[in-house]
């Protein structure tokens, strides 16, 4: 409940300023920088050393990857056969390839299948969405955002992109066992939670009810990849593989979170369609909760 408040707040206000006139969505640009630049790789320094690493969760960490990998493959054709322009087809596919497995993923994932699926849902965020989000998102952001690229340079920016810069340093420090200092662990949670509110609150200032009337067709796509399809490939997976139920259960209903708030900045940074972008994000988390509860349903009567 608290987090449904949270998100229906957060969107809410911003949509509102913006509606006011107060705020427009040129005034998410500095959020942005925060979100990407303080927020994020605070909230990766802090949980990414916690991580275990156990070959059970495998398939945790690699649900992401098979819709995001998926999303990159599918749907572009059938974006550019639906009329999209390139900043679209940007915005869509990078929407629809990362889930919001973090703020949402974990409290959904706690609250259908018990605390025990915590640390699972954990490694399907940050080894799985983070870690996609930060390699092939980054890619697929400047790919399309960033004119004739060669591979060299989207590495270059990949490397200096602050939350992969995070991720690089906290996986150091749970290798060799370095703790982080009490005073910057409480620290680095205080910024770290500021990621949700924020990020939200970008998503209402750039949410557009034009923009999702006139894209409906597109919104059908990228969620029908997002909330349906790319869960349904990975338990096909989880079924062939065998996995255990709890991972199997967790996987498929991280993999069909609503479209990542951090992947709708990124959009938006990188000069896609930032309207597009929000209205994913937007249409998505209200989508989501019905199917949600679908996927979950399906679950139980197959365990």
């Amino acid at each position: 409940m608290d987090a449904l408040l949270l998100i229906t707040v957060s969107v809410g206000l911003g949509a509102l300023l913006r509606r006011l006139g107060a705020l427009g969505p040129a005034d998410a640009r500095p959020l942005d920088v925060w979100v990407l630049w303080v927020a994020l790789p605070a909230l990766v320094l802090q949980l990414v050393p916690t991580l275990d690493a156990d070959p059970a969760l495998l398939l945790a960490a690699a649900g992401p990857w098979i819709t995001a990998v998926g999303a990159r493959v599918v749907l572009p054709p059938l974006a550019r056969a639906a009329g999209a322009t390139e900043r679209q087809v940007g915005a869509l596919v990078l929407t629809a390839m990362l889930g919001n497995t973090a703020f949402v993923g974990l409290a959904a994932s706690e609250a259908l299948r018990g605390p025990e699926a915590l640390p699972i849902a954990l490694v399907a965020d940050q080894v799985g969405s983070f870690l996609a989000l930060s390699t092939l998102g980054l890619a697929t952001a400047v790919g399309w955002g960033g004119g004739a690229l060669t591979a060299r340079d989207i590495g270059l920016r990949m490397v200096r992109f602050p939350p992969f810069l995070a991720l690089i340093v906290a996986v150091l420090l749970g290798a060799t066992g370095t703790p982080v200092p009490p005073a910057a662990a409480g620290l680095l949670d205080r910024l770290g939670h500021t990621l949700v509110p924020l990020a939200l609150f970008t998503v209402g200032l750039r949410l557009s009810l034009g923009a999702v009337s006139d894209t409906l067709g597109l919104l059908a796509l990228g969620l029908g990849w997002r909330l349906l399809v790319g869960p349904a490939v990975v338990l096909a997976v989880a079924l062939a593989l065998g996995a255990d139920p709890l991972v199997r259960d967790v996987a498929v209903l991280q993999t069909g979170m609503a479209p990542m708030v951090t992947a709708g900045i990124l959009a938006a940074d990188h000069d896609l369609d930032a309207e597009l972008a929000a209205a994913m994000v937007g249409v998505g988390l209200v989508a989501s909760a019905g199917t949600l509860l679908g996927w979950h349903l399906l679950l139980g009567v197959g365990a």
